[in-house]
């Protein structure tokens, strides 16, 4: 090989270094943009978007740590936890539910109790557009709204109850989907509009759900209830009245003029059409065709 030859063919591999060089420059510059516009996309939704009110409030920061116990929560009451107890015999807990079902009665009554204290006396919430209240006496109910998502996260116990208990036939969709996304949707009321007319939905709730744990703490209690108790059935018309109030309450913004984001409005129509539908199945199948057998 000749000398011109050799810086030829040297010369040639330098400009093809600097081309490929050039080449893995920009797209680092490219993905480094896209990460960059990634990250303020995320503190923008997560923070920026945010009520300051709750922003500081436990679990109200990150959206990875419920992100994180939603999902552990499906997957353990679904398989891990089935799986872990395969070979195992049930625990016997019935004592810590005893105590689960009294915390829950009076957590529900303390909610209930401080909404009705923080309205002045009123029984119920407005029930035609409520905006949010951003004054001073705005921020109680706030706390109310993220101490009942609170709650939610404690309700997620009457899965692994079940789980521990091995009562299988207990964890159904409409189980863990219910409380699952209540979950979700209460995190999201709490952290971006924690009060106004959303609101509605935990009040009434909170009565429901002081009726339902008082019904097992009576069968917990007193097992021979279980089959005599009356108003078995009636606990769960109450939750398909409680989703119809809920429906008849929120419906009307959708014509109505009110200064309250329509996301949630439209997020929670629609989840509460798909529980009364859920519920009424269950209601039929459960309390009608098994009569009729």
């Amino acid at each position: 090989m000749t000398r011109s030859n050799y810086v030829c063919i040297n010369m040639g591999t330098r400009a093809q270094f600097r081309s490929d060089c050039s080449s893995v420059a920009s797209t680092v510059q490219v993905m480094g943009d896209l990460v960059n516009k990634i990250i303020e996309q995320h503190n923008y939704v997560f923070y920026d978007l945010a009520d300051p009110r709750s922003s500081k409030w436990f679990l109200m920061g990150s959206p990875w740590p419920i992100v994180f116990l939603a999902a552990f929560y499906v997957y353990f009451v679904t398989r891990l936890g089935p799986r872990l107890m395969k070979n195992r015999e049930p625990f016997n807990i019935d004592g810590i539910i005893k105590i689960y079902d009294l915390f829950q009665i009076a957590a529900n009554f303390y909610i209930i109790t401080e909404v009705y204290k923080g309205k002045s006396g009123q029984l119920l919430i407005t029930f035609f557009c409520e905006p949010i209240d951003y004054t001073e006496k705005g921020i109680k109910e706030a706390s109310m709204v993220w101490f009942y998502f609170m709650l939610k996260v404690v309700d997620l116990l009457d899965t692994v109850f079940f789980v521990l208990r091995k009562k299988n036939s207990q964890i159904t969709f409409l189980h863990v989907y219910h409380h699952w996304i209540m979950v979700v949707v209460i995190w999201m009321t709490a952290k971006y509009y924690p009060g106004g007319h959303g609101s509605f939905l935990g009040y009434i709730n909170c009565y429901v759900h002081m009726i339902m744990y008082l019904y097992y703490f009576i069968t917990n209690t007193w097992p021979h209830y279980k089959k005599n108790l009356w108003w078995k059935k009636y606990v769960t018309i109450i939750q398909m009245v409680q989703f119809s109030l809920i429906l008849l309450q929120q419906v009307p913004l959708l014509f109505i003029s009110c200064p309250y984001p329509m996301g949630l409005i439209y997020l929670s129509i629609t989840q509460n059409v798909f529980m009364l539908k859920m519920f009424y199945d269950f209601y039929v199948k459960t309390y009608v065709k098994n009569k009729v057998k």
